[in-house]
């Protein structure tokens, strides 16, 4: 029993240290082939805007894989900087994300880099039972979400091009007061 404690005190503290950077190396990490279901496949910004719970600006920081049906989930701090709902403003949210660094998905959004800043259309994580999460969102959709960078913001999915495009600082802006 002793040896069974132990190995799950290992197990666990494994899982506490995995990384969310980028690998050096990500032809080394499996990449799964498949699909995302989607219920939708938005053809504009502002169709991803209308089904979202809120759009919001910030930094991602730490993260931790959350493993559900047999798929991987990558979880980050999220603190938000700006947001299209005032009482976010401050907070410190988690963004759920199919797929990790270590276990590469096909047709997603990238995870979010800890250390970068972002704009994301979200929508409140559900449970299988409809129940929501306090505090926990998805990028609405896998198609809203940017990187934003010096040059303006990139997106994080490479999906349709009417959603998946550049946005500059203006955009950025008139984006987030959609919301």
């Amino acid at each position: 029993m002793k040896t069974f404690f132990a190995s799950v005190a290992c197990a666990v503290t494994a899982c506490l240290v995995v990384s969310c950077a980028s690998m050096s190396d990500p032809s080394a990490s499996p990449t799964y082939h498949g699909s995302v279901s989607r219920v939708k496949m938005y053809v504009s910004i502002g169709d991803v805007t209308a089904d979202s719970d809120s759009i919001v600006v910030g930094v991602a920081s730490d993260c931790r894989i959350d493993w559900r049906h047999g798929m991987p989930y990558t979880v980050t701090s999220f603190s938000v900087t700006d947001s299209s709902d005032p009482s976010l403003i401050g907070a410190s949210i988690s963004i759920r994300q199919i797929g990790s660094v270590d276990h590469l998905i096909e047709g997603v959004t990238k995870v979010l880099e800890s250390g970068s800043e972002y704009l994301l259309i979200l929508s409140a994580f559900r449970l299988d039972n409809g129940s929501p999460i306090e505090g926990q969102y998805v990028v609405t959709g896998e198609q809203g979400g940017w990187q934003i960078t010096r040059a303006g913001a990139q997106p994080i999915f490479e999906g349709h091009p009417d959603v998946a495009s550049s946005l500059s600082p203006e955009q950025v802006a008139a984006i987030l007061q959609q919301g």
